[in-house]
């Protein structure tokens, strides 16, 4: 698990991207204190995120 910044930056994507990805159920994130953290792994659609 990384931080949605460390992830948002392997992916080539923008933070604010993750996030809505995160809201709409195609990245499967956990909340740390304020913090969102993720792995690759864990979206819902491909590896290169949702499409």
């Amino acid at each position: 698990m990384q931080p949605l910044s460390e992830l948002a930056a392997e992916l080539g994507v923008q933070e604010a991207t993750l996030r809505q990805w995160v809201s709409r159920g195609q990245l499967v994130a956990v909340r740390r204190g304020r913090r969102l953290y993720s792995h690759p792994l864990l979206t819902l659609r491909g590896k290169g995120g949702p499409e």
